[in-house]
Parts: structure tokens; sequence; C-alpha cells
């Protein structure tokens, strides 16, 4: 048990180390210290191999000169969660708000990742391809509400996972209102302001969701439900909190009638066998096209 904490921990300070290291000191030349050769990114920019990575750096970075990671500035994450081989890694960045200049809204960012050998092999992110992050000018703005989760207990790691999957299929799945309060606590509460608060909150938004739907087929069996969804593309634990992926394919804007991989995330603390928190992924300039 004591092995599996000390692996945990330096999993996770292994991407701290990344993130500092390469990400907030702009260097690329320090990725190899972190990242497989056989590398494998899942999403808007889905490639295989270190070269094409450090490739996407570059494009990213820009012109900006590589700094000293020792005094290079980053903010803390929002939270950070392992579980087996794998790590996630939430940010706070409050975006600026569409149409309304000077304001912002809350977005999360995640980023997953799938360590091996000691060394990055695979990382899953909710980037969207066409809509890079709108941070505003000042970073700080909207910066002082606090975003981490409460204490990170020790609980039933496999229980918490399935109580999400079984909320997304029998709410979101089947766009079922009534069924919120087998999941949710009354005090939910949103970590995005945009969002309605409160388990009452959630029933009004999944019914007005469900009323955008078209119509049964007429003789559709109503009480036979929509088909279990699909199994997420990443579903992770540590303490009573729960990260999970959901692959939804979106279009590619080049006519080609092919597709991209969007991962929609969300974040969950559960208490006493209910959903009590919630941090959303879904970003307002790239809100994913439902299949």
């Amino acid at each position: 048990m004591a092995h599996d904490a000390q692996r945990l921990a330096a999993n996770k300070q292994l991407i701290l180390d990344y993130f500092r290291e390469v990400v907030a000191a702009f260097d690329v030349a320090a990725v190899k210290k972190f990242v497989a050769d056989d590398f494998v990114l899942h999403g808007a920019d889905a490639l295989v191999g270190l070269p094409a990575f450090e490739a996407i750096l570059r494009r990213d970075f820009g012109d900006h000169p590589p700094l000293d990671p020792a005094t290079v500035p980053m903010l803390p994450p929002t939270f950070v969660v392992a579980e087996g081989d794998l790590v996630t890694i939430c940010f706070y960045m409050p975006a600026a708000e569409p149409g309304q200049p000077g304001a912002v809204y809350d977005l999360f960012a995640y980023n997953t990742y799938r360590i091996q050998n000691g060394k990055i092999a695979e990382r899953w992110t909710n980037e969207h391809k066409y809509a890079r992050p709108q941070l505003p000018e000042d970073p700080t703005t909207g910066g002082n509400r606090t975003t981490e989760p409460h204490h990170v207990g020790e609980t039933d790691l496999e229980a918490n996972k399935q109580l999400v999957v079984d909320f997304y299929d029998r709410v979101f799945g089947r766009m079922d209102p009534s069924a919120v309060k087998d999941f949710v606590a009354d005090d939910y509460f949103q970590h995005a302001s945009h969002m309605p608060q409160g388990r009452r909150g959630l029933e009004e938004y999944v019914a007005g969701l469900a009323r955008q739907l078209p119509p049964p087929p007429a003789g559709a069996d109503a009480a036979a439900g929509a088909p279990p969804l699909p199994p997420p593309s990443v579903l992770q634990a540590e303490g009573d909190i729960v990260v999970i992926a959901a692959r939804m394919p979106q279009p590619l804007r080049d006519g080609s009638g092919g597709t991209w991989d969007y991962f929609a995330y969300d974040a969950y603390r559960v208490r006493d066998g209910k959903l009590s928190e919630h941090w959303s992924g879904i970003d307002k300039h790239a809100r994913p096209q439902m299949p």
C-alpha cells in the first residue's frame, strides 16, 4: 500500500515538473526529459511520436524564449488526481466572455496522462481544434474565487466511479431530469458560476436539454429508454474525486466529411454516496456538437 502511494505521488510530481519545466517555461528542448519517444496524443492535435509533439509545442509557444523553470511563476492546479498509471491535472482558467468585453466566465482545462516507465506515454485533453482558450487580458481576473476541491478522503473508488457512470447513463443518456435526485445532493455545487446551482438547478437544466431533443419515432417504446452510453475514454478516481471524459467526434471544417476527437471532461466530488460538486470542462467558445 505504501509502495502504491509512493508511485502515485511520483506520477503526480512528474506531471507537475513537466508543466513547470516545459509548459510554463516555454522550453521545447526539455520535453524529452518527460515524454516517451512513442508518445500518443489523443484529441484535437492527434499524433504519434515525440518529434511530432515537439512540433506542436513549437507552434503553441511561438517566438517566446525559454525561461528559467526555477523562477517561472505557475499557478497551482485546481486538483491533481492519480490512479493506476493515470494522472489528471485540472487548471482553473477564467476565460473571456463571448461578446462581453472585460467579462469572464469559469473554465477548467483538463489533461490526462498515462505514465509508463517514468515517462509520459499518452495524453488526453479537452482542447478544441478550432477554438483555442480565449484568455482575458488580465489572467488574475476572477481568480480570487475558491475553486479547489474539499478534502480528498479515502473512499470506495470503484463505487464512486460506478456512481458517475450510472449518473451519466440515467440522467444524460436518457435525458431524464427525474433521475437526478437519485445521484445528486440537494446542495450540489457547480464550480462554474454560469451553471445552475443545486440539485433543483440541475434538474431544470436537464429538462431544458430534453425539450431540445426531437420527438421519438411514432410507435417507439418510451419505457425502453435510450441505449447505454459508450464507455468513457477516461474514468479515474482518487479519494472522493472522480474524473470522467467522453469521446465526442466532431465534424472537420475542411469539407471532407471527416471527424476529429473531442473529449468532454467533468470532475465530481462524492459525499455520502451522492455527487456534491462539479467542475465542467466545456468551453463556451467551443460547445461540442451532440452526436
